[in-house]
């Protein structure tokens, strides 16, 4: 814009007195001089101007038709130029547009025709992506083989060229495809080793796509730390540091928008959305922008308006979620935990789906190298024929020897291949029964969780009503002592009906990832006096409850003290519930070597029998049947624990009564 504003002013300057014609000539050839510049400024290849200017255009229609025609022509131009560098940006064109489908064929020849035309221009760059989009486009069409030998390819090219680019390209192709077969983990790892090298050697190269799939990791990863929100922020903020290209720009503000909503920093999160709300304007809408949207929506209230948005989400899984997450902010837990369960199924379904496509191609690989063998046999038969008749005799008799030899090695390279071929479909098949073993002890589960929870909730809500109706009603002559005793029967069913709904609400937020751990120094003592706190009214009569230690009362430690307090007190509501005399003891002390701080919760009750200690921290798993409980509060303790860093147990050889040990780590200490 610059320079054709320039250009204009000197326009008005020349022609002023001219002629019109004068004027017109000249103001025609300030244009084009002006148009060459604009160019010559914008070549990033280094090409014709010419072949840029319709390489851009092809590359704005590059899914269609009249983009590859487009694309084709250039090529057929470039290629009477002698200009082979512009040629290898056409041949771009059609690898884009074939990725998009589904012809196998085409997407091959196409990546070839790019592959070998760069390597005579000596473009790395372009030899590898063509490579990694073929790669990728095998993946999407459940050609999961093809996609592997590539990168086999792509690693030796790399190595033998000794290309730094090569081998850049060979990690995040690997990353490519272990993010579609939906595991993250591993592509994280190959992600980080590429942006490693970008970062180190390739600094032309725009990270912005890996610095969006490595954030996704990290802010969506199980049991995430405040150090990880970290890592998902650097990342995004590299991204936007690199990048020119607007489309990039957009993506990362979407995942910097995300980070700050699972973080629960709603005004960062606004503040960002206003920035991603400009760069929709400029590179309109992408079906991942749709998860930012609709959690804008939620934030303001607009659960109308969040459906309408969450039904343009491809994936199901992300429906789901979408939908659970609206439901639990307006309190429909019901609903929640139905979209919940929907999701799980819809992720299941999808893993199936991936190893029944595995097995099709499989014999798919099988029955092409039948053909390969047959197609083998008759090239050696039509040989056979065409020998001279001199040595017919000989020939029939080398050939007979030959077929029987070739016949007897295909025969036992189809038996070893069988056998391998039945070796894998065994596998595959107990790899399904266990996936259905697992699906039939959830629906198990789920149905024994429901029940409980029906039970756990309808018992103290009974008994709630029951009592207050009672202290209410004017009519019934009750003594104050015994309206104390039904006060403090609804105190006491009100506080299990919040213990139940407590536990179901951890449970859910630890099933749904969105747990955060707050770590920050605190005093433990503080923590302790307010778990003893907490249950003191649950004391049984003619239960001692203790709190001992043998550390100063200012004692800090450096941890999530919310989730401690939470383990703490799920400790001591178990040791209340099974004990009826002697005492119930809460001791804390350090570890011989300073580094940890264990936690024990001793009592005098009933114990753990021996066939119960193997199972007592499974979910749902309960010591006594006819004790209030869901049986979900041990299980979150070891969930909570792990999530800390540290580890809980039961202590066997205690024999008078129950006690459990928990060690965390101290990290920082300070007396």
């Amino acid at each position: 814009m610059l320079i054709l504003r320039d250009t204009m002013r000197c326009i008005d300057k020349i022609s002023a007195g001219y002629s019109r014609l004068l004027k017109a000539a000249v103001v025609s050839a300030l244009l084009c001089v002006g148009a060459s510049m604009a160019y010559a400024q914008n070549n990033e290849f280094g090409i014709r101007d010419d072949f840029y200017n319709g390489y851009l255009e092809a590359k704005a229609k590059q899914y269609t038709k009249e983009g590859l025609y487009l694309a084709d022509s250039l090529l057929v131009e470039a290629r009477k130029a002698g200009d082979v560098l512009a040629g290898v940006k056409m041949l771009t064109i059609p690898v884009a547009y074939y990725s998009q489908g589904t012809d196998i064929e085409a997407m091959h020849k196409a990546c070839e025709q790019l592959r070998e035309l760069a390597k005579e221009a000596g473009d790395e760059e372009s030899f590898y992506w063509g490579y990694r989009q073929e790669a990728v486009f095998n993946v999407n069409n459940h050609r999961l083989f093809d996609a592997l030998n590539l990168t086999r390819e792509m690693q030796n090219e790399s190595s033998t060229d000794k290309s730094t680019i090569g081998i850049f390209s060979t990690h995040c192709a690997i990353g490519d495809i272990y993010r579609l077969r939906n595991d993250m983990g591993m592509s994280h790892e190959s992600y980080e080793r590429a942006l490693q090298i970008q970062q180190e050697s390739l600094p032309k190269i725009d990270p912005a796509r890996l610095c969006v799939y490595l954030s996704e990791y990290y802010r969506r990863k199980s049991g995430r730390t405040q150090d990880d929100f970290n890592r998902a922020k650097e990342l995004v903020e590299l991204g936007l540091r690199s990048t020119k290209d607007e489309r990039h720009r957009a993506m990362l503000l979407s995942e910097l928008a995300m980070i700050y909503y699972s973080m629960n920093q709603f005004k960062e999160f606004d503040k960002v959305y206003n920035e991603f709300s400009k760069s929709i304007d400029k590179v309109g809408m992408m079906p991942e922008f749709l998860q930012v949207i609709y959690r804008k929506k939620v934030i303001d209230g607009d659960y109308v308006g969040a459906m309408e948005y969450i039904d343009s989400i491809p994936n199901e899984y992300d429906r789901h979620i979408a939908k659970y997450v609206i439901y639990k902010n307006r309190g429909q837990f019901d609903q929640a935990l139905s979209e919940y369960e929907h999701a799980m199924h819809s992720m299941n379904k999808l893993r199936e789906e991936e190893r029944v496509g595995d097995l099709e191609e499989i014999s798919g690989h099988i029955g092409n190298l039948q053909l390969e063998i047959a197609n083998e046999q008759l090239k050696h038969e039509k040989v056979l024929t065409q020998k001279k008749h001199h040595d017919i005799v000989l020939i029939i008799i080398i050939v007979i020897i030959v077929i029987v030899l070739a016949c007897l090695l295909v025969l036992l390279r189809m038996w070893l291949k069988t056998k391998r071929t039945s070796e894998i479909l065994a596998q595959k098949n107990t790899e399904i029964q266990e996936a259905r073993d697992k699906a039939v002890y959830s629906d198990k589960m789920k149905t024994r969780f429901i029940q409980n929870m029906s039970h756990e909730i309808r018992t103290p809500l009974n008994a709630v009503v029951g009592f207050a109706g009672l202290i209410a009603n004017d009519g019934n002559e009750f003594s104050e002592q015994e309206k104390r005793e039904f006060s403090r029967l609804v105190t006491q069913n009100s506080d299990v009906l919040t213990t139940v709904v407590n536990d179901i609400l951890t449970l859910s937020d630890i099933e749904s990832g969105s747990t955060v751990l707050e770590i920050k120094r605190f005093r433990i003592r503080s923590v302790c006096d307010q778990a003893i706190a907490n249950v003191r009214h649950r004391v049984q009569d003619g239960v001692r409850l203790e709190l001992t230690t043998d550390l100063p009362n200012d004692y800090e430690m450096e941890s999530d003290p919310s989730r401690l307090g939470q383990i703490l007190s799920n400790l001591l509501v178990n040791a209340c519930k099974y004990t009826s005399f002697g005492q119930i003891k809460l001791e804390y002390t350090l570890n011989p070597d300073s580094t940890r701080m264990i936690f024990s919760v001793t009592d005098t009750g009933v114990g753990i029998p021996f066939e119960k200690r193997e199972v007592i921290f499974e979910r749902f798993s309960k010591l006594n049947s006819f004790n209030q409980g869901v049986g979900i509060g041990l299980n979150i303790c070891k969930v909570l624990t792990e999530m800390l860093h540290g580890s809980i147990r039961l202590d066997t050889s205690y024999m008078h009564g129950s006690k459990f040990i928990v060690e965390i780590p101290v990290r920082d200490t300070k007396a």
